[in-house]
């Protein structure tokens, strides 16, 4: 769960967030990939997922995929997924 305090004075946010998160994503690194994983291998999202938030991933993750690993790893996605982890990379953002 993530942690939320207002600056009393400037009222900014302050995000306390444990580990496993990704910076700037509010889901686990375990349930996005458990969720792109579900919908590789069945062709549908699992069930109580946001899909549009979960598009968005699967659209990150391949971007990422292309600009550090190339199109072979296309037909691997879960696979890019973990590698991209190992190189220090958010395998699910937009930017690259």
């Amino acid at each position: 769960m993530l942690r939320r305090y207002r600056c009393p004075v400037c009222g900014c946010v302050i995000k306390l967030k444990p580990r496993g998160y990704f910076m700037r994503f509010q889901t686990t690194i375990e349930i996005i990939r458990f969720d792109i994983e579900c919908r590789l291998k069945t062709g549908r999202w699992p069930i109580g997922c946001s899909c549009p938030r979960c598009r968005h991933w699967l659209r990150g993750l391949k971007r990422q995929t292309l600009a550090y690993l190339g199109n072979g790893w296309l037909r691997q996605l879960a696979q890019a997924f973990d590698r991209l982890m190992e190189m220090g990379k958010i395998p699910v953002s937009r930017v690259v």
